[in-house]
């Protein structure tokens, strides 16, 4: 657990729990019209740049989560701004309402909030928080990490939902 309000906790799985493309093509896009925040929630075809209807079919909510679970996921308030990679805000997009997010770069390291949330505050440090295997069924749908027996034990990268400092039309991520 990240961080717990109330009844409400922000979770992040210890394990890389499915595979998918950040965007189904190289262009630019914000996390608000992403494929794989539709992925992740099962939204329509109108919610995403690429026009895939993830509600009628494989999507991250409901493969991961039961009925009774997935009315248990409440909508969070997933906040662009503060990008430290200097985005603009129109490059960063607009606000989002969502069930399943990906972090931020503020959320994963160099801010407070990353630091509450137990992270290192470098980004290029050795972070065991940060760290992540990919399960059997990520490895199942394309994850790919590194042996076991290479210096990174086994770790895989994994998606935030900021744009990467080198280009508009790709995300940043955590190493493994």
């Amino acid at each position: 657990m990240l961080n717990v309000e109330g009844d409400n906790a922000l979770i992040l799985a210890d394990k890389a729990l499915d595979d998918d493309k950040y965007n189904t093509v190289q262009e630019n896009v914000t996390w608000e019209r992403n494929a794989v925040r539709s992925f992740l929630n099962g939204y329509g075809a109108s919610a995403n740049q690429m026009g895939i209807n993830f509600s009628q079919s494989r999507n991250f909510l409901t493969t991961a989560f039961g009925g009774g679970q997935q009315a248990a996921v409440f909508y969070s308030k997933v906040i662009q701004g503060g990008s430290s990679n200097n985005a603009s805000a129109s490059a960063r997009g607009n606000d989002t309402s969502d069930k399943v997010f990906l972090l931020s770069d503020d959320e994963t390291y160099g801010t407070d909030k990353a630091k509450s949330y137990g992270f290192a505050l470098d980004r290029d440090s050795y972070d065991e928080a940060r760290r992540c295997k990919s399960s059997t069924y990520a490895k199942a749908m394309g994850s790919w990490g590194e042996n076991e027996d290479d210096s990174y034990g086994g770790g895989c990268r994994w998606w935030l939902r900021s744009l990467s400092e080198n280009s508009s039309d790709s995300a940043e991520y955590v190493f493994y």
